[in-house]
Formats: C-alpha cells, structure tokens, sequence
C-alpha cells in the first residue's frame, strides 16, 4: 500500500483509491472526509489514527465486508449514513467525545449485534440504527434527549432498551417492528408518545406510560399482541386513531377523565378486552371518530358488568337508530356483535348489514348475522332467499 493510495487534501482524506483490504489511514489526517471510503466493498478492516476527530458523511457506506472498527479518541462527529450498509460490521467501539449519533449512521448494519453509546451523546438521529436486525442490546446513556424517528425500527433481535430519564422526545416509529422487546419504560419528561413507535412489538408485554404524556400517538401501540393490560396516566388528553389496534392479547385498559379524544379505531380488534374503565362518555357523541372509538372497546359479546361500561350501553341504547352509529356497525364487527347481544339491533337493516359483510368478504360479521337471524326467526322475512337459513 502507498501513499499515492489516499487522496489528502489539507489534512482531510478525501477518497481511499487503493485495493488493500485493511489499509491503515496515514499519520496527520484530521478527517476522513464524505464518501472517502464509499462502495469500497473489499474493504474488511480499518486502522484510523490518533488525531482524526470527524468521520464524514457516508464515509465508509455500504463497505459491506467491513467486520469491525475501532474509533479512537479524540472523533467528536460521525456523520450521517457514516457506516450505513455496512453489512457485515459485528462491533464498534464508539469513543467518549462524541455528542451525537447522526441520522442514518448504522444504518442497514444487519450483522450489528450490540452498541454501547458513551456518555455525552444528547441525540440519537432518524434512522441511527434502523434495520439493524441482528442487534440484541443497546445501551441509552443519561444524557441523550432525543430519540429520532426510525432509530430503532426493525430492530427484530433486540430484547430491552433502558430508555433514561432526561429523554423528552422519542420519535415516530423509534422501535417499529423490534419484535423481540418485551418491556419498555418510558421516563417521566416524555410528553409525547409518537406515531407508530411501538407498533408491531409482537413480544411487547408491558409498558409503563408516566405522568407527562399528554399524547398517545397514531398506531403508537397497535399490533403488540402480547401486551395485556394498559394504564393511561392522568393528564394525557389524547388517544389517537388506531393507539392500541390489534393489541389481540388486551384485557384491560383504564383510561383516566383528562382524555377528551379517542380517534377511530383506538381499541379496534382487540377481541380480549373484557376490562374497560373511561372517563364521561359523552365525549364519544362529538363526532364519527368518538362514536367508532366507543365501539372498538364496548364491543364484546357481553359487556363488562361495571358502571362505566353499563353507561357506554345506556348511551348505545340512546343511539340505536343513529344512522351514524348504523353505518359504523356495517364497518365493525365488534360494535355489531354488541349491538346483535344487548338485542339493539333494528331487523330493518339486515340487508344493509349482510350486503356490507359480503362486498368485504367479512366473515366474521357474517357470522354473527347468521347467529342473530336463528335466534330471531321473523328477521329472515327482511332477507332475500339466498339469505335466509
């Protein structure tokens, strides 16, 4: 390897041109600058000196048979997609000095399988760590306080995540799809809870929402279908759509006074949910989203026996022939299996009903549709025949 390899301008290694597979970044260099060591795929190893204080953007993406590094003291920035692509990376040891971790930086690094960030990082960028699949653990020290959109998603191998006190901010999507987490804690100081930020955490089975949280974001939980029981703290004011959707394994949920709204499909599909308390109901009757939100969790079979829940059925039975609440039960299966049991159903919308079941092929309204006409004979006569049992 010579010199004439590295292309160096005023201290800056500004493009590797050589073909040594672990080639040693010459004495003086002060930083490896953007794309220095960009698609060098036969690059398996790397020696940075002592003095480099920047890595630059996209500096060694997609060397993808780069399996280690080891980044001295003394670098402050990585920058952002720095190691993306780097698909065989197994470890890297990121130095104290550093204050943050750029968006993108290792990215697609899906051979990764523990990071410990040191102290004095502040953020973590969009993406940081996104499809890093094979990633078991990661240490947040105290002191980050931002969690950026993407960071963690499709994190599938990585079991916990310490999420520290003095973080305010975790971004959308954050643990997307990090199916092997099974608990998460999310510290006082957070006040937001971003869109689809645990969704798709299959092995998720509790979580802990502080004081604080003023909002649970879209889909921020949906399809945790291990998750069991949540509590809502007191002070948070908003559920938004689809919050807890096919949470499979739900059985309880209380949700404290302070919440004024609970968008469209919240609680949908969430056949356990059998255990529901919720402040004053008539927030639900301020318009579709609410009246939908009341039937996601008031839609059992059999409604729980508690006074709360028996007010949601005094308000359904207030509403029976609400076209608004017709036209959700034609969409949800759940609010008609409850309208169908508390016997609120009008036999003059059995065509409706069976009609919508049938154009989106749903079969479990269809079902319960049956169910109703053999236990209500005289329904049948509202029915053409191919309908009727």
């Amino acid at each position: 390897m010579m010199d004439t390899d590295f292309e160096i301008r005023d201290g800056v290694l500004v493009r590797y041109r050589g073909e040594d597979p672990a080639p040693r970044i010459p004495a003086g260099v002060r930083a490896i600058g953007a794309f220095a060591f960009c698609l060098c795929r036969s690059l398996t190893a790397i020696t940075i000196p002592e003095g480099v204080t920047a890595i630059g953007e996209r500096a060694f993406y997609e060397c993808t048979a780069l399996t280690s590094v080891d980044i001295p003291a003394g670098v402050a920035v990585i920058g952002e997609g720095a190691f993306a692509g780097c698909q065989s990376l197994l470890s890297v040891r990121l130095p104290e000095g550093i204050t943050e971790i750029r968006d993108s930086a290792f990215r697609f690094c899906r051979e990764l399988t523990s990071v410990t960030i040191p102290d004095g990082v502040v953020r973590i960028g969009s993406c940081a760590f996104q499809y890093c699949t094979a990633l078991t653990s990661v240490t947040i020290p105290r002191g980050v306080t931002g969690i950026g959109a993407h960071a963690f998603q499709f994190c599938r191998s990585l079991t916990s995540a310490a999420i520290p006190e003095g973080v305010t901010r975790i971004g959308d999507q954050a643990f997307f799809c990090c199916s092997g987490l099974t608990s998460v804690t999310i510290p006082r100081g957070v006040e937001r809870i971003g869109d689809s930020t645990f969704r798709s955490c299959f092995g998720l089975t509790s979580v802990t929402i502080p004081e604080g949280v003023a909002d649970i974001g879209d889909s921020a939980f949906r399809s945790c279908g291990r998750l069991t029981s949540v509590t809502i703290p007191e002070g948070a004011a908003s559920i938004a759509d689809h919050a807890f959707h096919s949470c499979i394994s739900l059985t309880s949920v209380t949700i404290p006074d302070s919440v004024t709204s609970i968008g469209e499909g919240a609680f949908a599909e969430c056949p356990d949910l059998t255990s529901v308390s919720v402040g004053d109901p008539a927030l639900l009757d301020r318009d579709d989203l609410g009246l939908r939100a009341l039937a996601t969790f008031a839609g059992r079979p059999t409604a729980p026996d508690t006074p709360r829940c028996q007010a949601h059925l005094r308000y359904l039975r207030e509403r029976a022939n609400d076209p608004r609440l017709i036209d959700l039960a034609a969409d949800d299966p759940g609010l008609l299996a409850l309208l169908c049991a508390e016997e609120l159903l009008d036999s003059r919308y059995l065509p409706h009903f069976f009609a919508r079941a049938q154009r989106r092929g749903d079969t479990r309204a269809v079902a319960i549709l049956l169910e109703y006409q053999r236990r209500h004979p005289g329904a049948a006569a509202r029915l053409p025949d191919e309908l009727r049992l």
